[in-house]
């Protein structure tokens, strides 16, 4: 028997997913051009997107549970704040698998991150998809959360 939710790894890391991360762009969890520079210094940047999609969500708890949300009443997709951090009391950060989450989100903004590759480090859109390709290959998954 599977323990996967809906495609996912688990029930937490799509509920987080869907109710708080859609609509959220990677560059509002992470400044494109910090990702290029990661990517420039070999570092293992699909794993930092994890950790800074792991902060986003604990941010969000603070400034909810302490009154200083930055981020209006609900998240993009409408939904509550406070229904939000409910949902993180049901199913614990330390469930989610952020990297998973990270993965779905560089395919998504793929060519915004070979964009800023490009134009940051002066080299053609081909040479950043060719040097994303070889990270991607190189940090290839399993190093869930």
């Amino acid at each position: 028997m599977s323990n996967t939710y809906n495609g996912w790894t688990n029930y937490a890391t799509w509920r987080v997913n869907l109710e708080v991360l859609d609509g959220v762009r990677v560059d509002d969890i992470w400044n494109l051009e910090e990702i290029a520079q990661s990517i420039i210094d070999g570092e293992n940047w699909p794993v930092n997107l994890a950790q800074h999609l792991n902060q986003y969500c604990k941010d969000i708890i603070e400034g909810v549970i302490f009154d200083k949300s930055t981020h209006g009443n609900t998240t993009p997709n409408g939904v509550e704040w406070s229904d939000v951090v409910r949902m993180f009391c049901d199913v614990g950060l330390d469930t989610v698998n952020f990297r998973e989450i990270a993965d779905h989100m560089i395919e998504d903004y793929r060519d915004d991150i070979i964009e800023a590759l490009a134009e940051s480090y002066d080299m053609t859109e081909a040479e950043g998809a060719q040097m994303v390709a070889k990270t991607l290959a190189e940090y290839a998954t399993p190093e869930w959360k």
